[in-house]
């Protein structure tokens, strides 16, 4: 999917997003959390007993926002919407793995058993 450089930039660029899952009785859910943006798709990973890991398995629809405040009111935007598909460590590209330990110093196949990992191509990215 086409990215706007602008948008593309605030995804390579931000530690955390904000990402917004569904209960299984309709209720919505939203946590901070980390990621990356590798060539088009968005990663994270979490431990494997939470509640977005229970809600994706249901309901794989996700949306993530990450934002960045600006002087004087002006902000900048990105929204990304799509199925949060479960990857093994494996299948994490090794771009996507550079990408983790360069904003987090962290690896995360080094914890795949207690490491839930998911992949969102996107649906849409919406931006301002």
């Amino acid at each position: 999917m086409r990215v706007e450089p602008r948008a593309a930039a605030l995804l390579d660029e931000a530690k955390i997003m904000v990402l917004a899952s569904v209960r299984p009785d309709g209720r919505p859910h939203a946590v901070p959390i980390w990621f990356v943006w590798h060539d088009g798709v968005l990663y994270f990973g979490t431990d494997v007993d939470t509640v977005k890991v229970h809600n994706i398995a249901e309901r794989p629809e996700v949306v993530a926002v990450v934002e960045r405040g600006g002087q004087e009111g002006a902000s900048h935007a990105v929204i990304v919407q799509g199925p949060a598909v479960r990857i093994t460590p494996t299948a994490l590209p090794d771009g996507a793995l550079r990408a983790f330990r360069g904003k987090y110093a962290w690896d995360p196949s080094s914890r795949s058993a207690t490491t839930a990992l998911f992949a969102v191509s996107p649906r849409s990215v919406r931006s301002w």
